[in-house]
């Protein structure tokens, strides 16, 4: 790989300019547009230079081709697809295309200088070299047998996997970033910077498509193209929350996605439930004997919060009626699995002692900095219980919003919660589409400090 600059009057310019130099295959390091009398300059990571057109072969070569193709069947001969170089650019392997089946058998023998017939063996042929596939067989000979066209295949079908397995490698290593030249979007700076905040090549085509359905241009004015890619990037993550509250709340999650402490901060917000009864029933694991558990019960407690542990749906039943009194209701579970059988059957133990309870909000709680991509939407339809909302925590821990926009637009969930620090009685907050684009863009929409619309009603 080398890194080329190229500077010019505009970015596009030097993108045409790169793609003629250096082939389609060129990849967008960095880009500067022209300012202050200053060129535009753009960095490019290119394999090699794009090779030169080569001259058709000499007259003498076309004979011993022709004689080639026509030791193969004229129908097959016709069918087949011509097979592609190896490399990049899909260079043809043959730079003489085939001729009409009509004249493969009437192209006159070379003749050598004394006007006598000449054989096959005196046909100049083309020095062996990088340019070929396969190394040529014995002098004189023509691989037309099934076994030799076998291992040609064989040898074609290797060759066309290493080249897979090389760009599958070089796409890895650049983080995603591998995208075509054609797009027209990928030289602008606000490409660069969401792309660096964490969002995906396959997000951003789809974000800059529709700006350019409402009329932008990439060499529109930067801060005019940053509020459009926040309203678009807005809506697309905007989707509809519960607008009521159920007094009665499940929250279910992985290992360390912090259930426990949410509940404790929002039963002791005074925005959220620390103005309410609020009492709390922790369910037990079926082994309490797992390393990994630990009971909060007496964490609860410290907080001057009612709190019960039940195991069974007797043990239930019996905590229910206790929590008559209460206003709100929040339940805590033991750690949720990831791999979707062990899930389902966690789930449905937690759906067998939660059945009587109605209505019934679940939380699916995740950590926004490490464990969120093992759950998609298709993972959420197949369990048992499925959330209704999500809370996310430790979100002041991240360092790729654009990442967590993914997740969300992958699970398609109202959030409803965001938990930041370690703090009980500040560090929860509600959430909008709007806060997490302010993250991503890096700029101040609108200050949100109010509870969401489904909390005014409690």
């Amino acid at each position: 790989m080398n890194l080329k600059t190229l500077t010019g009057p505009s970015i596009h310019a030097l993108l045409a300019e790169a793609r003629s130099l250096f082939g389609d295959d060129v990849v967008l390091l960095e880009s500067h547009p022209a300012r202050d009398g200053q060129p535009a300059r753009i960095v490019v990571m290119a394999d090699q230079p794009a090779p030169a057109k080569q001259p058709r072969p000499a007259p003498a070569t076309v004979p011993a081709l022709a004689l080639v193709e026509a030791s193969v069947p004229e129908e097959e001969a016709t069918t087949a697809p011509r097979p592609a170089g190896f490399g990049y650019r899909k260079t043809a392997l043959l730079r003489e295309e085939a001729a009409p089946a009509s004249e493969r058998f009437s192209r006159p023998t070379p003749r050598s200088a004394s006007g006598t017939a000449g054989n096959l063996d005196d046909v100049r042929r083309p020095p062996a070299g990088r340019g070929r596939l396969f190394a040529s067989g014995t002098p004189g000979t023509a691989p037309t047998s099934p076994a030799d066209l076998s291992r040609l295949t064989d040898r074609l079908e290797t060759r066309l996997g290493a080249l897979e397995e090389r760009l599958s490698r070089f796409e890895h290593h650049l983080g995603n970033a591998f995208v075509g030249m054609a797009h027209r979007w990928m030289g602008t700076p606000l490409y660069g910077h969401l792309l660096g905040k964490g969002l995906r090549p396959r997000t951003l085509t789809r974000l800059f498509e529709r700006l350019t359905q409402d009329g932008f241009d990439p060499d529109d004015e930067a801060s005019r193209l940053q509020w459009a890619a926040a309203h678009a990037l807005r809506d697309l993550l905007n989707v509809t929350g519960p607008r009521t509250c159920a007094t009665t709340q499940l929250f279910i999650g992985p290992s360390g996605s912090g259930k426990t402490a949410l509940q404790l901060k929002l039963a002791r917000n005074t925005r959220y439930l620390g103005r309410h009864q609020t009492t709390v029933i922790v369910i037990r694991p079926e082994s309490e004997e797992e390393l990994a558990y630990a009971c909060p019960v007496e964490l609860y407690r410290r907080f001057g919060l009612s709190v019960q542990s039940v195991g069974t749906p007797d043990e239930m039943e019996a905590a229910m009626e206790r929590a008559r009194r209460f206003s709100h209701l929040l339940i805590d579970t033991p750690s949720m699995p990831v791999r979707p059988d062990a899930a389902r059957s966690f789930l449905a133990r937690l759906h067998e002692l939660t059945a009587p309870l109605a209505p019934l909000q679940v939380h699916l709680v995740l950590n926004a900095s490490s464990v969120m991509d093992g759950f998609t939407k298709a993972f959420l339809e197949r369990l048992p219980l499925r959330p209704d909302t999500l809370a996310l925590t430790h979100m002041d821990e991240v360092q790729d919003p654009g990442r967590v926009a993914e997740a969300l637009l992958a699970l398609r969930l109202p959030v409803q919660f965001i938990s930041e620090g370690p703090a009980v009685y500040e560090a929860l907050r509600s959430y909008t589409p709007t806060w997490l684009v302010e993250r991503i863009f890096e700029m101040n929409i609108v200050r949100h400090t109010q509870a969401p619309s489904a909390w005014d009603l409690l």
